[in-house]
């Protein structure tokens, strides 16, 4: 999976006001797509406080579907575009400081991006960035709603174990950051093992079409009042289970899943 389609994906991003033509003028480009491309804007934005800043960049990635991976107190937010079909995650780094607003977006290897269209793309955000009351209103709002699980993730096993193992191979440690706090809704048939008790809780694993040893397995633990239903379950039985992310063991290459339950 790469990120080609990434431009076609920018072209029909919606336009927001940009502030006063200074962030076009910043626009940089460095790299190329054999070794990968970073692309950077800058804003000045006169009285913005640090603290207003990253309260508003907790709202401007709510409004572009980006999810905030870390951040950090001395003003620094690194955010993400989550995967699609057309492209893997991309990573957008800001970086507030008194009166100005930083970006980075870096794009992987063998991943195209016209120059118009990231420029648009990024000033487009910062544009949304506000001075004074209006700003500081923004951001108060932005903590108040907090970060959020986000939509409920739907996806085949096989598939989420593929894309594991392919962010893993790309940085292990982000995984973590990258879907705490998600709620996934997994189908698939589970191993032949079916449904094991350990310690009183019960756990249910997926056959994967992908049978390699490097192969991430996808395991659920059930919630407390499935248990009738855990163990109702058989081997290769075809089921739904609806989840949150609990952490990636990246040793064993098991991705967690708690307080699972049947689909409704």
């Amino acid at each position: 999976m790469n990120q080609k389609y990434l431009l076609s994906a920018l072209l029909l991003l919606p336009a927001a006001t940009v502030l006063a033509g200074t962030c076009e003028d910043s626009f940089q480009k460095k790299g190329n797509p054999l070794t990968g491309t970073a692309y950077t804007v800058s804003v000045d934005v006169p009285g913005l406080s640090v603290d207003s800043a990253m309260g508003q960049l907790r709202a401007v990635a709510a409004n572009n579907k980006l999810d905030i991976l870390a951040e950090d107190a001395g003003g620094t937010m690194l955010a993400e575009e989550p995967e699609t079909m057309a492209h893997k995650p991309v990573p957008i780094t800001f970086t507030a400081s008194a009166g100005q607003v930083d970006m980075t977006v870096k794009l992987g290897r063998v991943a195209f991006a016209g120059a118009d269209a990231m420029k648009k793309y990024m000033c487009d955000m910062l544009g949304e960035i506000k001075p004074g009351k209006e700003g500081a209103a923004i951001a108060a709002s932005a903590r108040k709603a907090g970060s959020g699980g986000g939509s409920e993730i739907q996806m085949d096993a096989s598939r989420l174990s593929l894309q594991i193992k392919h962010q893993a191979a790309d940085n292990q440690a982000a995984i973590g950051a990258r879907y705490k706090g998600k709620t996934f809704r997994i189908t698939g048939r589970l191993n032949s093992a079916g449904v094991m008790e350990f310690d009183g809780e019960y756990r249910a694993g997926f056959q994967l079409l992908d049978d390699s040893l490097s192969r991430v397995a996808i395991t659920c633990r059930m919630a407390s009042d499935q248990t009738a239903y855990a163990l109702s379950l058989r081997g290769s039985e075809k089921v739904t289970l609806v989840g949150t992310f609990d952490k990636f063991d990246q040793i064993a290459d098991i991705f967690w899943v708690k307080d699972c339950r049947k689909a409704t």
